[in-house]
């Protein structure tokens, strides 16, 4: 398995799922991880490969061509999980993150929020981060809302790139009325620094996120975001990989279900306070 960052929760927490289904089929996963570096993911997948494995396991669908070229070479059975956006590989499972990005806008915006701003990762090499700014985008032109540039911020994947995109806000001299993040640890290191900065979430500034981690629901306030299936996912990738290793099984993409889950961060905005 090779994994975009291990510092991420939501990677961490699907570790467990996959593992556990794996063992009670007879197979140990072996981890690998390249910090959001493609050319440092061939490096990765390589010494897995010639470790002997038997199939690999890849999150997203966007990687360097040599790793496609390395699995053909060594005919290795593999999969792509968490993402169903741009591919036709059949062998993919996860969902989609311009589906499950524009489910929570429009969420957003049926609470009357037609100020916002948008705080995701690296777009480069990262489809996840790509579709959820595209799918973001989608739901607020749909509502006629159009998101001033200087309010669509790309920042690291982590704590600190939510408080930067804070400081980035407060540079601009105008707060929007929502921040909508890419990742609940964008989501809440934007509510960190809120705090720090005086602003108040939701009354000032609501802000919501994605993917659940444990900690969207034991901030204060807790956390709006968007619920990823977790551990369906790791529980059908382990299933679905050892058929592949075991059978050469034909399998359909599977394609699971997000869930937008309402907490204290995400403010109901009367008529008169909208900003239109």
């Amino acid at each position: 398995m090779v994994y975009p960052t291990l510092k991420n929760p939501m990677f961490s927490n699907s570790i467990d799922s996959l593992q556990q289904s794996l063992l009670e089929m007879g197979y140990q996963l072996v981890i690998g991880s390249h910090e959001y570096n493609q050319k440092r993911e061939v490096k990765v997948l390589q010494a897995l490969v010639e470790s002997g494995v038997d199939g690999v396991i890849l999150v997203g669908t966007d990687h360097d061509d040599t790793v496609f070229q390395m699995l053909e070479t060594y005919d290795i059975p593999y999969l792509m999980m968490w993402s169903t956006d741009e591919t036709s590989y059949p062998h993919t499972i996860g969902f989609s993150n311009r589906q499950a990005a524009y489910e929570i806008a429009r969420h957003v915006v049926a609470k009357g929020h037609r100020k916002a701003a948008i705080c995701g990762g690296p777009a480069e090499g990262n489809e996840r981060s790509r579709q959820r700014r595209a799918g973001f985008l989608d739901a607020l032109e749909e509502a006629s809302i159009s998101v001033k540039p200087e309010w669509i911020i790309e920042t690291q994947f982590s704590l600190d790139g939510g408080r930067e995109a804070i400081k980035r806000l407060l540079a601009v001299g105008e707060l929007p009325t929502v921040l909508i993040c890419g990742t609940d640890l964008h989501a809440i290191g934007a509510m960190h620094q809120c705090q720090l900065s005086g602003i108040d979430v939701p009354g000032r500034l609501s802000i919501t996120g994605f993917d659940d981690i444990e900690f969207a629901s034991a901030m204060i306030p807790s956390l709006t975001t968007v619920r990823v299936p977790m551990h369906e996912i790791g529980v059908e990738v382990a299933r679905t990989i050892v058929a592949i290793i075991d059978d050469g099984a034909s399998v359909e993409a599977i394609e699971l279900e997000t869930l937008i889950i309402e907490r204290e961060s995400l403010k109901t905005l009367t008529e008169g306070k909208r900003g239109d």
